[in-house]
Formats: structure tokens, sequence, C-alpha cells
């Protein structure tokens, strides 16, 4: 996990903390990477406040991995 904590407000109405779980530095800055295996009601919510905040967040589905994966070099 990375040290970045962005808050959001849940489905529940409440103030939460959302960790994310890789950020990856560029030339240019950084950008920060989500792996997940379904979205779950709250993950929109998350992924907008790291979005609001002006950060680049990508979201990495296992499609999205196998596709990278098989683009690597033998």
């Amino acid at each position: 996990y990375t040290n970045d904590r962005f808050k959001y407000i849940g489905n529940d109405g409440q103030e939460h903390s959302y960790l994310l779980d890789f950020k990856v530095f560029t030339d240019n800055g950084f950008y920060y990477i989500e792996p997940k295996g379904y979205t779950k009601p709250n993950d929109l919510l998350k992924w907008a406040a790291v979005r609001n905040c002006g950060h680049r967040l990508d979201i990495w589905f296992g499609k999205d991995i196998k596709r990278y994966e098989s683009e690597l070099p033998a």
C-alpha cells in the first residue's frame, strides 16, 4: 500500500479514508494503480475522491492485467 490517504464520504454517509495500492513514479510525477477483482459499492466514491484531487488513477481489472502481461517481452 501507499502512504497516501484520501478522504471520501461512503454510501453510509460517514467519512472514510482510502489507501491506494500502488503509486507509480514517472519522469513527470506520479500516478496510482488500483488492481481490482470487481467493483464494490464504495469503489466509485473512492476513485472519484482521488480524481477530484487532480490525480491520475488507473483501475486494473483481471482482463487488464492479462493484457499487460501479454505485452511483456518474453
